[in-house]
């Protein structure tokens, strides 16, 4: 509805910047959760960016747009701090570009600029918005503080005991700590019919880790098996998976899809608990250079 509302102004006055802007930025955040291969949210965000600043070169909304599109789809770290950084000098109020920032410092190992982003984000939220708390915990997880990062989740729990996100999050905090039973299985149980591949990764890597990799198995190599078709597969969700199953090969496989397919969460490759195993191989050095990851 935005995209049609925004698309709809701008055909109604073509040098409306603020509408281009507005555009631009949901055409990103589309390109992020909406099923389906991101590339062609990435490259209209990116076209209806450059169209709005080359109107209006104040637009903050076009600068965090363009942010998101070097973050996510180019992964070119440090034009995406330029870039949210120059949204932020402009309207330092909104939350988005100090929330994408964060993920930025994450591609490059920031994790002290990352968690003070993100607490920003938290303090700019919209009121009654949790989505900025469970945020907040994945940093403070990546950056090693992962009994702050339970309490974000319970505090968001606790005013909403249904919030997939935050539930998806305590799934990944379990899976890291090693937790199958008691309440790790009951936490499962909320995530288990969650549609987003990120979150079904993980559901897979605990039947994994927990004593049915014979289910998970079956599930990666059903996802895998799409990659034959033309369905985009998300790839570096999948490869998570393949390493909770112990399948180096096929990890391997999979992570190098994902840099190939400039999958919109390589910023997590030197972070991401699934893939410590592998820091010293040097095929997985190789691969986090590629992403321009440190």
């Amino acid at each position: 509805m935005a995209i049609m509302l925004y698309s709809h102004a701008t055909d109604k006055d073509t040098a409306y910047a603020g509408a281009w802007g507005g555009l631009a930025k949901t055409r990103a955040l589309c390109a992020l959760f909406v099923p389906g291969d991101p590339d062609v949210g990435f490259a209209a965000a990116k076209g209806a960016s450059e169209t709005a600043l080359r109107l209006d070169s104040t637009q903050s909304d076009a600068y965090t747009a363009r942010g998101m599109v070097h973050l996510f789809h180019e992964q070119n770290f440090p034009a995406a701090q330029a870039a949210f950084a120059r949204a932020i000098s402009l309207d330092s109020t909104r939350f988005e570009p100090w929330l994408f920032r964060s993920w930025a410092y994450i591609g490059v190992s920031k994790l002290d600029s990352a968690v003070s982003s993100v607490r920003r984000a938290k303090e700019l939220q919209p009121a009654g918005d949790p989505i900025i708390g469970v945020r907040l915990a994945t940093v403070l997880r990546y950056d090693g503080h992962t009994e702050e990062a339970e309490r974000e989740v319970a505090d968001v729990l606790k005013g909403d005991s249904t919030n997939r996100i935050a539930r998806a999050e305590q799934l990944e905090i379990d899976n890291e700590k090693g937790r199958c039973e008691g309440q790790a299985a009951k936490n499962l149980r909320w995530v288990e019919n969650n549609p987003m591949p990120w979150a079904r990764a993980h559901v897979a890597y605990h039947w994994a880790s927990c004593g049915e990799p014979t289910r998970a198995r079956r599930y990666a190599d059903s996802v895998a098996a799409e990659g034959s078709t033309d369905a985009y597969v998300d790839f570096f969700a999948l490869a998570v998976v393949y390493a909770g199953l112990g399948d180096t090969d096929k990890m391997f496989q999979s992570l190098s899809q994902a840099v190939a397919q400039h999958n919109v969460l390589l910023f997590f490759l030197g972070r991401h608990f699934a893939f410590q195993p592998y820091h010293g191989n040097p095929k997985f050095v190789a691969l986090m250079k590629k992403a321009h990851v440190e």
